[in-house]
């Protein structure tokens, strides 16, 4: 598996069922001989700038593990963590 299999699996299955999530990263962080992958979504902030942490995160957190399994990683990939965030607008 690699990053680009991650990215079309939640530009097709995540992206589109959750508009409030404004884009996304995948970070990879090598703890030789392990690969964990991280994924941080951009959130639609309110109007004071922060946003309030919903059941549909966890759903959307849920969604992307099972999603990474489902790819079928190598042994020494593992899925580390989802993280929401508001993107700086400036």
């Amino acid at each position: 598996m690699n990053k680009n299999s991650l990215h079309k699996v939640i530009d097709s299955f995540v992206i589109p069922k959750y508009p409030w999530i404004e884009g996304y990263d995948i970070e990879v962080y090598l703890d030789a001989p392990i690969e964990k992958y991280s994924v941080y979504y951009y959130v639609r902030p309110e109007d004071d700038g922060d946003f309030t942490v919903t059941e549909e995160m966890d759903e959307v957190e849920k969604l992307t593990e099972t999603l990474f399994r489902m790819i079928g990683p190598e042994r020494n990939q593992v899925f580390n963590e989802v993280i929401f965030l508001v993107k700086n607008r400036q």
